[in-house]
């Protein structure tokens, strides 16, 4: 037996590999049969035993198979030239269905390169082939054909051997004139690529130019952008001095060794909450301006919306020691304003500002990438 030679831009080889993976797969013949040839092509015979491994593996499972697995065989498929119309048919092999016939390969059948030619310039009908020499022309047309008559009952009525025919003599026709085949090929394809580029661009900015209009109508009904919240917990801690009270403590700590006259403090506990971001009310296409793929976008600057404070939960813990008064109402009354001013010096020195104007420019930033602008610039005004 001859060594074959195989050749995946060869349509008898992918005749050959696909009767072949029936033969295996459906018939049980041994993959080892075929080595010698399947090694002809660097990887291919591992390819096939990796196809025949989850063949079987899902023949195991008697019809139930993930998604998973079904693309898995696919791709594998692929990777030994198997046809839509092979894998087709093995899937229906693993649910199943019960197949008619088949066509198994010969190890004693070497696949073959048909070359056409022709020695006169201009042919006539009578000079063209018969079906026997277009054979690897009409190869690709035989298998369209075939699974058109296997999953389409209408077309059965169309005389499929005249079809055939009419195309593998066009395919020859094209063939000895590929010159100006090809170069009409070429030039059509550029024509419809620099017009679907240009439709594609024009297409493009109406849409991006929608989108972003779109876009800043909902940050504008949003009407707050990088909005920031911090809890904050306030500590106010007062002592009251009092020099009469020094004075008998200095008196009494150097005869006696201690203070006679105790302190008076004062503790102000209180939970706050603080707000930022950027006020977006007004803001419009016209805080906007594109041009292309960049784009500068206007902002507001970040203000604080609220700060609130929880006087339900504020706390207040009051000390007294010995010929000290209690604190009274008045003072104690005075826990708010002290919260107040608290939370205003705590404002002052924060970061929160700065949080909401990084937040702000980071979702706008974000935005407009996502809507295809690639140099992008936030200003706050």
């Amino acid at each position: 037996m001859n060594q074959i030679v195989l050749n995946k831009n060869n349509p008898e080889s992918v005749d050959y590999m696909n009767n072949l993976a029936l033969a295996v797969c459906i018939k049980g013949e041994d993959l080892n049969n075929y080595k010698s040839t399947l090694n002809s092509v660097d990887g291919l015979y591992e390819k096939c035993e990796k196809f025949v491994s989850i063949f079987h593996e899902m023949e195991k499972n008697n019809g139930n198979f993930s998604n998973v697995a079904i693309k898995k065989l696919h791709f594998q498929g692929k990777q030994v030239w198997l046809t839509e119309v092979t894998l087709s048919l093995l899937m229906d092999v693993l649910k199943g269905k019960d197949i008619v016939s088949m066509t198994f390969p010969s190890d004693d059948i070497q696949p073959k390169e048909v070359y056409i030619a022709h020695d006169k310039e201009h042919l006539s009908l009578a000079d063209l082939p018969q079906d026997k020499s277009l054979k690897r022309e009409t190869a690709i047309f035989d298998r369209l054909l075939n699974f058109l008559r296997g999953s389409k009952d209408w077309l059965m009525s169309f005389d499929f051997g005249i079809i055939k025919n009419i195309m593998g003599r066009v395919w020859f026709f094209l063939w000895n004139h590929k010159k100006w085949a090809f170069g009409i090929a070429a030039v059509i394809v550029v024509l419809i690529v620099l017009l679907s580029g240009a439709m594609s661009l024009d297409s493009n900015n109406i849409s991006k130019e929608t989108q972003l209009q779109d876009a800043i109508g909902k940050i504008n009904f949003s009407a707050e952008l990088g909005t920031v919240e911090y809890k904050v917990k306030l500590a106010h801690v007062e002592k009251d001095p009092n020099v009469v009270g020094d004075i008998i403590n200095n008196m009494t700590s150097t005869i006696f060794g201690r203070n006679a006259v105790g302190e008076r403090a004062l503790v102000i506990v209180s939970m706050a909450t603080l707000k930022a971001g950027v006020d977006l009310r007004g803001f419009s296409m016209n805080n906007v301006q594109a041009d292309g793929s960049s784009i500068v976008v206007t902002l507001p600057k970040p203000i604080v919306f609220s700060q609130n404070i929880d006087l339900v939960g504020t706390e207040c813990y009051l000390y007294s020691g010995s010929m000290r008064n209690e604190y009274t109402l008045l003072e104690t009354s005075r826990a708010k304003q002290y919260a107040e001013e608290d939370l205003l010096n705590y404002v002052s020195k924060c970061r929160i500002i700065d949080d909401a104007q990084k937040n702000a420019e980071d979702f706008m930033t974000a935005l407009l990438k996502q809507l295809g602008y690639t140099s992008i610039i936030i200003k706050f005004n």
